[in-house]
């Protein structure tokens, strides 16, 4: 009744992490040059997120996994591509500073005059230079049959090879740039003396870019060298810019595009150094011809020094496309794209009508079929990739249409299977410190409050004096409030798809002295509610006030419970409630009793009062996030019934590199967690021992509840 590989295809294709490019959107075995233009579905009309992104300046894309960051980014490339006007590269941050974690040395001179911060710098700069030119090379390349076709196929070769050599004169010529006349005479030092060095680069009155400095120099067979000129020759950023414009006007292109993904998969010390040696000097220097685009999750970007005026700041997140004060207007919004998503997959994809998919008799109407699937996946493209994954699995390849019991049991699957067991695997990892796990243990803790509040509130609300409650035998708690001041703490819930901001109103009335009497709107995963008996939504026959109803607001809970695992100490011993946050923050993290009875500024810290111990099963084992993130993602596929589970395969589900996945498994495989086959590329699957770790430790569903 219907064509497995087109439907999978469908599915795999909401599902893409990382890069997506047209390898990975085969319609039927076959490479479609223009495919990503065809399936691309913009969440605003007329294409608006994509034309903002196209232009000229820096421009921070920012979005939760899954949310289409990537496919944005394909999309613009293809325009770019296609217009012919710009050139444009791809870098992933996270490939950068993976692989400059394999190098350890430049060269005898320069080693022997850096310290080894400084050097890692380095290491990092030629990294990105390498991987820039690399993608540059690539993009030239694929444009070989389209490129200079004025000319002879001979002349256009050989233009194209010099372009190429323009290149990798970048890096090869580079540490022998005559740097003598932009060094001050007077800037070798005697050994003894020291200066602050950062590689922050600067630009004096005659327009020539040099760096701040921070480092101790070093002697060398009874040469002084001034790392000044180390830092110019390598940091010569006039130079690289000069010859990117350079082959810009070779390929007659006005500017190149950069677009950089997973920035916010980098540690917090790395993206700062990432900003400061790569964003920034280019943001300042190379603005008129180099557009920086870095895609980035929320509240995880290092801005640095660059000026918020003049850089574009773009949320994809559904909260801030589709509006924040109208949760009837958000839905609609939202299920519109939800259904224009699954009709242009639909028909690119496969030749099934949409109809034939779902049964819509099971549904109050076809547009109920997919306001359910905007609830399970809130405009995640790849949530919904995944949802539809499960029903074709349940249903769809069995003959049976997706009905609405289809699509709640595919929501609780993709919560228990992906979502559910978050915190034990991040809890059971090695390489986690204590402060982050501390962090942990609270949102675990908070998450199960906000889930017994709602379970407990089903029963209780029921039947009061209230008009949009006393005519019900079970109250929806599916949605709930907070004082906006709660926000913070719950991010990480929202970033990992446990709940998700719907809306902002006016309370009527802040509680226990909280300072802002605007409130945020939340609504649980429709898995999770569906997993823990919570009655989603509202009455059909109630309006959207149901959901501003004082006994939704769980602020004061959620202060109890901060107040009990948080408290703010100064130096001096001075003691306060995380309730005071506000006040201490206002005054600069300075302790308030000390600036009032010893008039000091003394300063104050968090200090949490939650220990955590990882599950006695994982006592001898030392599995790192990544590892855990490996061995979830194979077993998953196992569960699954896949075979031959590659690398690359892997690298669809987990954000990891395919190089990083094959790295870590082949040391997985030597501890006799994971099996390899020795083929090329290798197949892995998981030892029995793993399994059993895995499932006893609480890090998977087990798979008997996934069926």
């Amino acid at each position: 009744m219907y064509n497995v590989n087109e439907l999978n295809s469908m599915v795999e294709t909401l599902k893409l992490y990382h890069r997506i490019n047209k390898d990975k959107l085969l319609v039927n075995g076959i490479i479609d040059p223009d495919i990503i233009e065809k399936i691309y579905v913009d969440a605003l009309p007329n294409n608006a997120l994509l034309k903002k992104v196209l232009l000229k300046n820096t421009t921070f894309l920012v979005g939760k996994r899954g949310t289409g960051k990537s496919t944005i980014v394909a999309r613009a490339q293809h325009q770019i591509r296609k217009e012919k006007n710009d050139l444009s590269v791809y870098i992933n941050a996270k490939t950068v500073f993976e692989l400059s974690k394999g190098t350890t040395s430049l060269s005898a001179d320069i080693d022997q005059i850096l310290n080894g911060r400084e050097l890692n710098q380095l290491i990092i700069l030629k990294t990105f230079l390498d991987e820039f030119s690399k993608s540059l090379k690539e993009e030239l390349q694929n444009e070989n049959n389209s490129m200079f076709t004025w000319l002879s196929r001979k002349s256009r070769d050989r233009k194209i090879k010099s372009i190429i050599k323009k290149i990798e004169q970048i890096f090869t010529n580079r540490a022998s740039i005559d740097v003598s006349k932009r060094v001050d005479k007077n800037t070798k030092n005697n050994i003894a003396k020291a200066t602050t060095l950062g590689a922050k680069t600067k630009i004096d009155s005659n327009g020539i870019i040099s760096p701040e400095i921070d480092s101790q120099i070093k002697k060398n067979n009874e040469r002084y060298i001034e790392t000044n000129e180390v830092f110019i020759k390598y940091l010569d950023l006039n130079n690289l810019i000069l010859k990117i414009e350079e082959i810009v006007d070779t390929c007659r292109r006005s500017g190149i595009y950069v677009f950089i993904d997973d920035y916010s998969e980098l540690k917090v010390e790395d993206r700062k150094m990432f900003t400061e040696y790569i964003i920034q000097p280019f943001y300042h220097i190379a603005k008129d011809c180099v557009f920086l685009k870095v895609a980035a999750y929320p509240d995880q970007i290092e801005f640095g020094n660059l000026e918020s005026k003049k850089y574009d700041f773009i949320s994809i997140d559904m909260y801030d496309i589709y509006g924040k004060t109208n949760i009837t207007d958000l839905e609609e919004k939202a299920t519109i794209f939800t259904k224009r998503l699954i009709v242009n997959r639909l028909s690119n994809y496969t030749s099934i009508q949409i109809e034939d998919l779902f049964d819509f008799n099971s549904f109050n109407s076809s547009d109920e079929c997919f306001r359910y699937l905007f609830y399970a996946s809130m405009c995640i493209p790849r949530e919904l990739g995944i949802i539809m994954d499960n029903c074709l699995q349940s249903h769809v390849f069995h003959g049976k249409k997706v009905n609405k019991t289809a699509l709640i049991e595919a929501a609780e699957r993709a919560y228990r299977e992906n979502i559910e067991s978050f915190y034990s695997r991040k809890l059971a990892a090695t390489d986690i410190d204590s402060n982050e796990k501390a962090e942990l243990v609270l949102q675990q803790e908070l998450i199960t409050l906000l889930i017994t509040i709602a379970q407990e509130n089903k029963k209780a609300l029921a039947g009061i004096d209230n008009s949009y409650f006393r005519d019900l035998s079970e109250v929806p708690t599916s949605h709930f409030r907070v004082n906006k001041e709660y926000e913070e703490i719950l991010a990480p819930l929202e970033f990992n798809n446990y709940i998700y901001k719907l809306g902002e109103l006016v309370g009527k009335g802040s509680s226990k002295g909280l300072s802002n009497n605007t409130e945020t709107l939340y609504s649980f995963n429709f898995g999770l509610c569906h997993t823990k008996k919570i009655n989603y939504g509202k009455p059909i026959e109630k309006d959207s006030k149901f959901y501003q109803q004082r006994a939704l607001n769980y602020s004061i809970k959620v202060g109890d419970l901060l107040s009990e695992s948080k408290s703010i100490s100064c130096e001096d011993g001075h003691t306060f409630g995380i309730e005071d946050l506000s006040l201490i923050q206002s005054l600069g993290m300075k302790c308030p009793t000390c600036i009032k009875e010893k008039g000091k500024l003394v300063s104050c810290k968090e200090v949490r009062k939650i220990n955590f111990d990882r599950p006695s099963v994982l006592e001898e084992v030392k599995w790192t996030e990544a590892e855990i993130s490996i061995l979830t993602a194979i077993y998953k596929y196992e569960i699954r019934g896949k075979e031959n589970i590659t690398a690359s395969l892997l690298e669809n589900e987990i954000d990891l590199t395919s190089y990083s996945i094959g790295k870590r498994c082949q040391r997985l495989a030597e501890d006799n967690f994971v099996l390899r086959t020795h083929k090329s590329p290798y197949s892995y699957s998981l030892t029995k021992e793993s399994r059993q770790l895995l499932n006893n430790a609480g890090i998977v569903a087990k798979a008997d509840n996934l069926i």
